[in-house]
């Protein structure tokens, strides 16, 4: 695996893992009604976007060239939290919040740079992928939302869907059970929720979410990690993690 990889990737899982835990603190374990699919920060687009820019099959589909791949490495870089992230069990709840909103500036922030890296064809390429890989979680990126027409009651549907599995999941590891069982509950877990969310689409917006997809990536949510990668938090992933569809 690439050292652009594990640069990106480490930072990013970084920062997820920033989420996840600013957001466990919170009562009901992180739901609050931003329809995230549970803990792990993956409805968020410009996360998953950086992510799969250091996967080695993403980069040859995008076609990048040795001086983007340079600049996206020190994008990972300066992702990377001071101190590795840092300890929130005793986190009041606005420095939470401020944890929460230096989060997202940052993500904001390096999708800028993306965008400045990446050719138009490239850029739109890239969301096509990330739709892929969220699979039903890429219905809570806004513009999948708009270009769908989804309803507000589809809304309050998904987000259902999505807090229910992010509950079952942080119960399943709350409960212990080894790593391996673990992660088969939690891929049914999440093959479930991928089920029942796409359930609440019409035939009509199923089929025009097939087309903003584009052509098919062989490329999965483990393929981001790499084979036992996240030395043995992998498992800790949450069921709102994308699956691929």
């Amino acid at each position: 695996m690439s050292k652009l990889h594990w640069t990106i990737c480490a930072a990013v899982v970084l920062l997820i893992a920033t989420a996840g835990a600013v957001e466990a603190q919170q009562p009901g374990g992180g739901g609050r009604g931003r329809g995230r699919g549970g803990p792990g920060g993956f409805g968020n687009p410009a996360m998953m976007r950086v992510m799969l820019l250091s996967n080695d099959k993403v980069q040859k589909e995008l076609e990048l060239n040795d001086d983007q791949k340079s600049e996206l490495k020190k994008i990972g870089e300066e992702l990377r939290p001071a101190g590795g992230g840092g300890n929130f069990q005793n986190l009041s709840d606005d420095e939470r919040a401020k944890q929460r909103t230096e989060r997202d500036a940052k993500m904001k922030e390096a999708q800028a740079k993306v965008d400045k890296i990446l050719v138009p064809q490239q850029q739109e390429r890239l969301k096509q992928i990330s739709w892929q890989v969220a699979g039903a979680q890429a219905l809570s990126d806004p513009e999948v939302s708009e270009k769908l027409k989804i309803t507000d009651k589809q809304k309050e549907d998904i987000k259902a869907v999505q807090d229910k599995a992010g509950e079952e999941t942080r119960a399943l590891f709350q409960g212990g059970g080894s790593r391996e069982e673990n992660q088969t509950k939690m891929a049914d877990i999440r093959k479930a929720s991928e089920e029942k969310t796409l359930a609440v689409l019409t035939p009509e917006q199923k089929t025009e979410f097939d087309k903003l997809k584009g052509d098919k990536v062989e490329i999965s949510f483990a393929d981001l990690f790499g084979a036992g990668g996240g030395r043995g938090r992998r498992g800790n992933r949450p069921a709102g993690a994308p699956a691929n569809p």
